[in-house]
């Protein structure tokens, strides 16, 4: 069989000057692993090293997923699980992996836990290994193997050293996957917001959406439509820099109501937009984050123009039909009353209908001047 020298840094344990960052120049986490495996085998003289990662599947794999040194053919059928209900889980790596803690063993000739591999190992001259366990934050992670050249290369002392690097590999692994969790976080927040852009640009409803200063913050494609402005023109902007002033401090009014009400409120609105002035039913409520503190007012806005005018056209037929119903009344009574009863009474009737309409008009101008 082959034999290869141990170097001394893995006599004394490992040689740090190359493993004290391991994370150190790397932004992927099989790179990282693997790097660490290379450094041991060829600077801390071990015969092998590898990186396995935990599955959680039935059989509780463990998976190689990076490795370097002699031999590697032997973990393509070393099928290391780290479950207790098997013989090839209650092996250094299982052990490690189940109990947190660092399991050596120091002569793969006689060692029982390392019955499956026996044959295998010493046949590489794997005469030692350890398992040291990758947690961090608490969380498992996987195992870093280590195997020697020779017998009691491994103890108490060397093996707290190879767990100090152990430590730093899993935190640094961590560190990877929090980077990436926050990077997939970002993009999923970037492609639902577009989601939600989407939606919001492809109703009829006007929307917008104000922080507490009652400054905009978006609005929707059929808002820009309306009021011939982009929402990079709008954001950060004012209702007194889009609307008339009487018509910005009503609709401010109402976004404060909202503010301090904390409920969602209906309002109806007249606000001009391209189209001329345009009468909405608004609902708007307040936005929160994640601890109930609001943030902004969200305002979503139908257009009810037709329905008024159809009501109004409504209002002026039945007045119409009022009218003509006392003059027709007034004439059925033209023979016992006299053409100039008949006459007076129709004039009374036009006079009671144009002072109706003209105290709507003079209500209607009282309540836009207010």
């Amino acid at each position: 069989m082959e034999q290869v020298p141990s170097p001394k840094p893995h006599a004394n344990g490992p040689d740090h000057s190359r493993l004290a960052d391991p994370g150190r120049g790397t932004d992927d986490e099989h790179e990282l692993f693997q790097s660490v495996c290379q450094i041991l085998v060829e600077v801390g003289g071990l015969r092998l090293a590898w990186v396995g990662h935990c599955e959680d599947d039935a059989e509780k794999t463990v998976r190689p997923v990076a490795m370097a040194g002699y031999g590697l053919d032997y973990l393509e059928k070393a099928k290391i699980s780290w479950s207790e209900e098997t013989e090839r889980g209650r092996g250094p790596t299982g052990i490690a992996l189940r109990t947190g803690k660092p399991c050596w063993v120091k002569d793969t000739r006689t060692d029982p836990s390392l019955a499956p591999w026996r044959a295998d190992a010493i046949a590489r001259s794997y005469a030692s290994c350890v398992a040291l366990p990758l947690i961090a934050h608490g969380k498992r992670i996987g195992s870093l193997s280590l195997y020697a050249g020779e017998p009691n290369a491994f103890n108490e002392s060397t093996t707290e050293q190879y767990s100090d690097l152990a430590n730093s590999l899993a935190y640094g692994v961590a560190a990877l996957r929090t980077q990436e969790e926050r990077k997939c976080a970002e993009e999923a927040l970037r492609d639902s917001e577009q989601r939600l852009q989407d939606v919001v640009d492809n109703t009829t409803a006007v929307i917008f959406v104000k922080d507490l200063e009652l400054r905009y913050l978006l609005v929707n494609r059929e808002y820009e439509r309306r009021h011939l402005i982009s929402r990079d023109q709008i954001r950060g902007k004012s209702d007194f820099d889009i609307h008339p002033r009487d018509v910005a401090k009503a609709v401010r009014a109402n976004d404060r109501q909202v503010i301090e009400a904390g409920v969602p409120i209906q309002f109806e609105e007249s606000v001009p937009s391209a189209e001329g002035e345009r009468c909405y039913i608004s609902s708007k409520f307040l936005l929160r984050d994640r601890t109930g503190k609001p943030y902004a007012v969200r305002g979503i806005a139908t257009d009810i123009t037709q329905l008024k005018r159809a009501e109004a056209m409504q209002g002026r037929r039945v007045r119409q039909e009022a009218v003509r119903a006392e003059i027709q009344l007034a004439f059925s009574d033209e023979i016992e009353s006299g053409l100039e009863t008949v006459l007076q009474r129709s004039a009374e009737a036009i006079v009671r209908r144009l002072d109706a309409a003209l105290v709507r008009i003079w209500t209607l101008a009282s309540n836009r001047t207010c």
